[in-house]
């Protein structure tokens, strides 16, 4: 099997790889990303909120919300745009789930 790294963002820390296996002529793309770096973000503007970035009543800062996850949101849930506004709904809900509750930069609920 040969492996060659096709995409490096080192800015979302996001790499691309494809996998060929000569012997059946098959190919995989695999997606790598650290979010750990976010996760971290995530945390530090929820612990301490003056360090988040300016809010007013109309816009403010919900998630922050890893290229890698973004990625998984895609192939699990079907979002085809995280920036639609067809999706905040699902976003929303996604968010208040324990299991994503930890990219929210508020406690609570959205």
């Amino acid at each position: 099997m040969r492996t060659e790294l096709i995409f490096d963002d080192p800015l979302a820390g996001v790499q691309t790889f494809m996998h060929y296996d000569d012997s059946d002529d098959t190919f995989v793309i695999e997606n790598v990303h650290d979010a750990e770096p976010a996760l971290k973000r995530a945390k530090l503007l929820r612990d301490h909120p003056k360090l988040r970035p300016h809010e007013d009543k109309d816009m403010w800062l919900m998630a922050s919300i890893p290229a890698g996850v973004q990625l998984i949101w895609m192939d699990r849930y079907g979002i085809k745009d995280i920036f639609s506004k067809e999706y905040i709904p699902l976003i929303k809900r996604l968010l208040n789930d324990p299991e994503w509750s930890h990219l929210r930069v508020h406690g609570g609920r959205l």
